[in-house]
């Protein structure tokens, strides 16, 4: 099942891999029961397994240099649900091939906080999501509480948004599904993130998969 504009539409099998494109922001918060989850394409591993049982993916539509279509393949966090994914990031990394969305949003997590609505809220205020590529935290200390020092007097710095207008963004977090549409510049609209686990997965596997195909691959139904 998918929705185009909040209706609900059946898609035939071979058309499954557009539920995501079709659908309108945001995307239904809510969440069934854990079960078992196949993405349907290759994800990478971005953390050593948590404890949990369920994984968390992201999905990062992010474009730079006048490019309109994604380049990042999707992450995965296995054994960790998504109220577990601040706290993990904190212990969890950073990994030495981790992308820049990923490194910001570990930086912007409080050393104290619990859930990742506050970091998203931080990442819509930084100033490196405007086409451009700088600044990054690559340099910054790998220590948790000085990279987060840092990346927020960067913010409080306000160098920053250029053409963007952080008002216009849109976020949503529910339980189990985090989405943030990030304004980026009028000509090229929004970024939009994702993070969902796979109890989410669960209530709305279609248009799981579709997502995932949709951040590693520009052609849905190849």
């Amino acid at each position: 099942m998918t929705y185009c504009r909040g209706r609900a539409l059946r898609l035939p099998d071979a058309l499954r891999g557009l539920a995501y494109p079709l659908h309108s922001w945001p995307l239904p918060g809510d969440a069934g029961a854990p079960a078992a989850f196949d993405p349907g394409c290759a994800v990478t591993v971005a953390t050593p397994a948590g404890r949990g049982d369920a994984t968390t993916y992201a999905v990062f539509l992010t474009h730079y240099d006048g490019r309109t279509l994604a380049r990042l393949a999707p992450l995965a966090f296995p054994g960790v649900d998504l109220p577990g994914v601040a706290g993990h990031l904190r212990t969890a990394g950073p990994g030495d091939d981790w992308p820049e969305e990923l490194l910001v949003l570990r930086a912007l997590v409080a050393p104290d906080e619990t859930t990742i609505e506050p970091a998203l809220r931080r990442c819509n205020h930084w100033p490196g999501f405007n086409l451009n590529d700088t600044p990054w935290p690559r340099g910054m200390p790998d220590a948790h509480a000085a990279v987060h020092r840092e990346a927020v007097e960067l913010i409080e710095a306000g160098e920053c948004t250029h053409a963007r207008n952080p008002d216009a963004s849109l976020l949503q977090v529910a339980e189990h599904l985090a989405q943030l549409a990030m304004h980026c510049n009028e000509p090229f609209g929004f970024q939009q993130w994702f993070l969902f686990d796979t109890a989410w997965a669960a209530a709305h596997p279609d248009l799981a998969r579709s997502l995932l195909r949709y951040a590693g691959h520009w052609d849905p139904l190849d």
